[in-house]
């Protein structure tokens, strides 16, 4: 007559003195194999004859001590036992515990009202219990533990005996139950401190599920699937229920799933005359999992997008279905698959829903009993008191147990602001891991980044989540976001009008195509077809007339209408209009010329298409020539273009070299270059020396750095332009021993030298943008500096920076010449000096440095 929930009990607690008890079973009502219906006393008790007990002896606060059969109570040497008949009761009628009375089939008592036995008498009788052996192996219970050791009457022998009692020798078989009715680890946790036995204190608060040398911690959780039917055999010999027996099995695992107590059930079977799918469906009876009758791969195939995740589900499937055949999964086997997961992508992507998947899938495979899903977040398991977290976390694994625990936004239990706080959590989980790992799967999940962190942070997460187990989630593509918005919206039984149809997936390409780090992918689309659900509403109710029921475009909130915005068909013109603008640059100019017009001619083509064309890559460029030659002032043209064309959603221009990126330290270069990266998303990063990543020596971190960089331009290829400049032999090396970086640059961009005549057109030009006047003389004067200049300084030249230069000495010369002559002149005098540069200004030879 085994009850599951109460027979683990003793599956790994027999060679403890203590067990602690707890959860909601203790609360709970029992169905044995004769569908009797028990209390939590009476199964345990059954369960304890079972286990060979001769002597079962109970203590309550109410009730001091009391017995279930005659023969524990005659074994327990009760002074003055005389059998009587079946029918009458034996009565003990010497010493303290006279008047004893023990009936056949019910609990025999110590009547304590009447002859006034206390606490001290009930704990000589129990430590009498406990120390003898020659009567049989016995087992003594405490119900209500919280209370009955919180209110002894003497706390210190009470106290006293109990560490007695965890040093009596090995070769005493007597065992002690602790029985506390808490639902969970936590709560157990919460009321430790006012325990005030040392032993059973400290057994808890260390706790851990690693059980000491005298204890040992058990949960008593719900119905397992044996009793969940027994339960419903009993409601239908008392109610007459009619069963659908070729959806019982089915409905009895989601009973299981639910993790309700027995009572929960009892309930609402009484409450139904049919127990069918259907009914159980309509009534909402379970959460845990959601879904009807169709099978794990049938929901796995319906899933928009993520082909590879499927793949990798499968992959895994197949991989249990053999290691289950060779016997992996037996209980003597020590090599038990390791399952735990991390999950990593963008929110959205399907992670939860795969995670419950897999707890069903790992159901079917019989490796968990129950298979549902407890999801949190890092921030769950974390406390804010010394002590607290471990109890939290280990709370939260309880729930899980048999399950999968789905925690999001792992990556934050090892972030450093989270002091000792989340490391303590990790400790806790990976202590669990361990212990439970027959009965648990954890999948971690987060941004794939700080996933990676997460992994290397502990040595003991990096061997519990192998880099085999991790499965990147990708973002949807604009046509998968648009078949869930459909299905989000069919599920709300609201059509589309024809004319409407084409617009709305016009804002889904847009929103697809503008995301950034926090897009929701999937998440996004719940909320843009309940946004079109409100305003839709809201027409139909303030219709005069009869309401048209399909989403129109008036439905469309203003939160969203800025993205009908067509492309500016004008971008290349005004982005060349801006290249005329600069001196010089002939052949740069001509290429992106050539490429500005086709970028624009294939967005918008894509966009007129309604996205069944091709859309325009981000073309990465690799900018080479001397500096000073208009490379980054290019670069931010550049970026400011694929903004005005709708393909990058800012277009600002982040400028970094060699030392923004890499840094000095092991794993420091990674989080440094994509510090970077993220503040360039949705435009332009500019890596002025670019070659300096590539030294070349075995140490240097510069190749950690491009290898960030190279799967970053692959991550953000929509939302990343990658502009590598240097100088020409320099930069063609570093491409070349890079073969992820030659892939993604198209042929170099040649910045040439400037021309003696565009040197002092640059020098001109920046005079003359802050009013001031020059001669015909002055350029030819500076035009000879400029080129004396360069012939000086060969490679070093500056280029437009030489110019610029000579223009800030031309003002500090004409600064200490007009200063002097102005006192004693009027306004208009003062400023008709200082605006007219006069060729003395100028500087006649340059000096070389």
């Amino acid at each position: 007559m085994t009850i599951e929930r109460i027979k683990q009990v003793f599956s790994s607690s027999a060679s403890h003195r203590f067990t602690i008890l707890h959860g909601e079973g203790l609360e709970d009502i029992f169905v044995n194999q004769k569908l009797q219906e028990l209390t939590f006393e009476e199964a345990i008790y059954e369960e304890l004859k079972r286990q060979r007990f001769e002597r079962v002896v109970f203590y309550s606060p109410h009730r001091s001590i009391f017995f279930f059969d005659e023969k524990s109570a005659d074994l327990s040497r009760l002074s003055g036992v005389s059998p009587k008949a079946k029918s009458s009761p034996a009565e003990l009628s010497m010493g303290p515990l006279q008047e004893v009375k023990v009936f056949r089939g019910q609990a025999v008592q110590v009547e304590g009202p009447r002859r006034g036995i206390g606490d001290v008498h009930a704990l000589r009788m129990l430590d009498k219990i406990l120390r003898e052996t020659s009567a049989g192996q016995a087992a003594v219970v405490f119900l209500q533990a919280e209370t009955s050791l919180r209110f002894f009457e003497d706390l210190r022998t009470l106290a006293g005996l109990v560490g007695d009692w965890s040093r009596l020798p090995s070769t005493n078989p007597n065992r002690v139950y602790f029985a506390f009715s808490v639902d969970d680890f936590a709560g157990l946790s919460s009321i430790a401190n006012e325990i005030a036995i040392p032993e059973l204190r400290s057994a808890i608060l260390r706790k851990t599920t690693q059980p000491t040398q005298a204890f040992h911690i058990k949960k008593i959780g719900t119905p397992e699937l044996d009793e969940i039917q027994r339960i419903t055999a009993l409601v239908q010999k008392r109610t007459g229920l009619t069963i659908v027996e070729v959806e019982f099995d089915h409905i009895c695992h989601r009973m299981v799933n639910e993790g309700r107590q027995a009572r929960f059930w009892m309930r609402k079977l009484v409450e139904i005359q049919r127990l069918d799918w259907e009914t159980v469906r309509q009534l909402g009876w379970f959460t845990a999992i959601k879904d009807s009758l169709t099978s794990v791969w049938e929901r796995l195939d319906n899933l928009v997008g993520l082909e590879a995740v499927k793949l990798r589900i499968r992959e895994i499937a197949a991989w249990l279905k053999i290691a289950r055949q060779r016997g992996d999964f037996e209980s003597e086997n020590a090599d038990f698959p390791n399952l735990h997961m991390i999950f990593t992508g963008n929110p959205g992507t399907g992670k939860t829903t795969a995670a419950r998947l897999f707890g069903e899938l790992f159901f079917e495979l019989g490796l968990l009993k129950r298979g549902h899903l407890v999801e949190v977040r890092a921030s769950d398991l974390i406390a804010e008191h010394v002590g607290g977290t471990a109890i939290k976390t280990n709370g939260v694994v309880d729930r899980a147990l048999d399950g999968v625990l789905f925690i999001d936004e792992a990556y934050a239990l090892v972030e450093d602001e989270r002091g000792g706080f989340g490391r303590e959590a990790v400790d806790t989980l990976l202590t669990r891991l361990e212990d439970d790992r027959r009965r648990l799967v954890v999948i971690a999940a987060g941004y794939p980044e700080k996933m990676e962190h997460f992994r290397q942070a502990n040595p003991g997460l990096a061997r519990r989540f192998p880099a085999e187990n991790i499965i990147f989630f990708a973002d949807f593509s604009a046509n998968e976001l648009w078949t869930i918005l459909r299905q989000f919206l069919e599920a709300k039984s609201i059509p589309l009008s024809p004319e409407f149809e084409p617009v709305l997936r016009d804002v889904v390409i847009e929103l697809h195509r503008r995301k950034d780090a926090a897009f929701g992918n999937a998440g996004e689309m719940r909320n843009l077809a309940e946004a079109l659900d409100q305003k839709r509403a809201f027409r139909i109710a303030n219709s005069a007339g009869e309401a048209h029921p399909e989403l129109l475009v008036e439905d469309l909130p203003a939160t969203y209408q800025y993205l009908l915005a067509k492309p500016n068909l004008t971008s290349s013109q005004v982005f060349l209009q801006d290249l005329d603008r600069l001196t010089g640059l002939a052949q740069v100019k001509q290429r992106l010329s050539e490429l500005a017009q086709r970028v624009e001619f294939e967005y918008t083509r894509y966009m007129l298409t309604g996205g069944k064309s091709r859309r325009p890559a981000l073309q990465h460029l690799l900018f080479t020539g001397k500096p000073g030659t208009g490379k980054t002032s290019v670069a931010r043209l550049v970026g400011q273009f694929y903004k005005n064309l709708g393909l990058l959603r800012k277009g600002h221009c982040i400028e970094v070299s060699r030392a923004d990126l890499v840094a000095g330290y092991v794993g420091q270069t990674a989080m440094k270059t994509m510090e970077k990266i993220r503040s360039a998303l949705d435009g332009v990063l500019f890596i002025d020396e670019a070659y300096a990543l590539d030294r070349g020596a075995d140490n240097d971190f510069g190749a950690e750095a491009i290898d960030v960089l190279v799967k970053a331009m692959e991550d953000y290829r929509d939302r990343l332009l990658v502009i590598a400049a240097g100088y020409p032999r320099e930069m063609k090396n570093f491409v070349r021993r890079n073969p992820g970086l030659q892939s993604r640059f198209g042929p170099p961009l040649v910045f040439e030298d400037f021309t003696a005549d565009e040197l002092a057109q640059i020098f001109s030009q920046a005079l003359i943008d802050e009013g001031y006047e020059l001669s015909d003389e002055i350029l030819v004067k500076a035009r000879e500096y400029l080129l004396e200049e360069k012939n000086q300084e060969n490679e070093r030249f500056g280029n437009a920076r030489s110019a610029l230069r000579l223009a800030d000495l031309v003002k500090t010369r004409l600064a200490q010449r007009v200063l002097p002559q102005a006192a004693g002149l009027d306004q208009s005098a003062i400023i008709s000096l200082m605006n007219i540069v006069q060729l003395e200004d100028v500087p006649g030879k340059a000096q070389a440095e």
